[in-house]
């Protein structure tokens, strides 16, 4: 197992869950939270920059303020995401030798 000396955002929300679901449970909503990370970080282009709490009180308060906003995607542009998503995982398939045909 891989150690960090500093406490991450998706440590901390590990040792967080564990207390009140367990180690499975939050190893499972750890790994979701990481491929979230991973899945933005590819789609936008944009380096990871860890969690600001002041930012995410912000964030909070605008969502609140108008429930339009908290939707991240309409549902054309998810059906379109999700399109790409597919596209890029056969593409990977291919590479990996293991495409299905």
């Amino acid at each position: 197992m891989l150690k960090s000396s500093n406490e991450t955002v998706v440590t901390l929300f590990y040792h967080k869950k564990e207390k009140t679901t367990g180690a499975t449970k939050a190893q499972v909503g750890a790994a979701r939270k990481l491929v979230c990370i991973v899945w933005t970080v590819l789609t936008c282009n944009k380096p990871y920059a860890e969690e600001s709490d002041d930012l995410t009180a912000r964030k909070t308060i605008e969502m609140s303020r108008d429930p339009e906003k908290a939707a991240a995607f309409s549902a054309e542009q998810l059906s379109s995401v999700i399109e790409i998503l597919w596209h890029q995982i056969g593409i990977i398939r291919q590479i990996n030798g293991r495409s299905r045909k």
